[in-house]
């Protein structure tokens, strides 16, 4: 609904910059490849870390394709055939997210978003909208417009390249904060309620309408919790590559944000953040 920040960013230079590197085809095509593979890298990242706890074939098959994604990426002659790529391996990955759980009490039936139908989904959408508030002021600051990117696609009121950026960060700090927080008992059935009321889809009556058709949300007490967890996540520090020393998770993400800027003035390859 609003936000508390200091002024837009004043270097018109850069974002023209930005404006004009968006209009060629190649640039645009050879950007999405990086956000993709970021965000493919890290759920490999995140997925092998799981992999030596519960040792499971479908994890590893899982690798496996994700593995093959990234190649595929590399072939990618247009952002079409990237979304493509990016589109399946996320349904490879949420395919075996269901096998991270460890609470039955708390099920995941696939992917849903607008609404979310269950409270591992409704835990995901939270955090995802806690992520992108801590992108687009990360954005604001290195001097970018946020609704100019290159993976998804520009729309009117869309911050693209907030959504861009995102995508290499949401294992890192999204998935892994609901998982870690389910499986250690931090968030239980008790933390979530399905809402009261919903439109009905076409061609059903209100009454005909499931508990699981309600959209599913975090109890207000709850949210509080949620937004520690994040916060406590977005806190770890870990090394930076770039800059070869120990940074937070806030301060890598507008470090990749400053890097994206110098990447739009043609000074530095953008490269995606990711930890081994």
């Amino acid at each position: 609904r609003g936000r508390l920040q200091s002024f837009e960013g004043k270097n018109v230079q850069l974002r023209l910059q930005q404006f004009r590197n968006s209009q060629e085809e190649q640039f645009v095509v050879d950007l999405a490849k990086k956000f993709a593979a970021g965000k493919i890298s890290n759920c490999r990242t995140f997925l092998r870390r799981q992999q030596q706890r519960l040792s499971l074939t479908a994890l590893e098959e899982c690798l496996v394709r994700l593995k093959g994604g990234l190649n595929r990426l590399e072939r990618c002659q247009s952002v079409d055939e990237v979304r493509g790529v990016e589109g399946r391996a996320a349904a490879v990955y949420f395919d075996v997210f269901p096998l991270l759980l460890n609470n039955p009490d708390l099920p995941f039936r696939g992917r849903s978003r607008r609404p979310p139908k269950d409270p591992v989904n409704a835990a995901l959408s939270f955090g995802y909208g806690m992520l992108l508030g801590t992108i687009t002021t990360a954005v604001h600051t290195a001097g970018l417009d946020p609704f100019l990117g290159a993976l998804h696609v520009p729309d009117n009121g869309k911050p693209s390249l907030v959504l861009d950026l995102m995508e290499e960060f949401r294992p890192l700090l999204v998935d892994s904060v609901v998982v870690t927080a389910i499986n250690r008992g931090q968030l239980s059935a008790d933390d979530f309620r399905y809402q009261d009321s919903v439109d009905s889809p076409e061609g059903l009556e209100p009454h005909q309408l499931m508990p699981e058709d309600y959209p599913v949300l975090l109890q207000p007490e709850s949210i509080k919790k949620v937004i520690l967890l994040y916060e406590t996540s977005l806190s770890r520090s870990l090394t930076y590559p770039r800059l070869g020393n120990n940074l937070t998770y806030r301060q890598i993400c507008l470090e990749q944000s400053r890097l994206l800027a110098r990447h739009y003035q043609n000074l530095e390859p953008y490269q995606p953040f990711c930890p081994r």
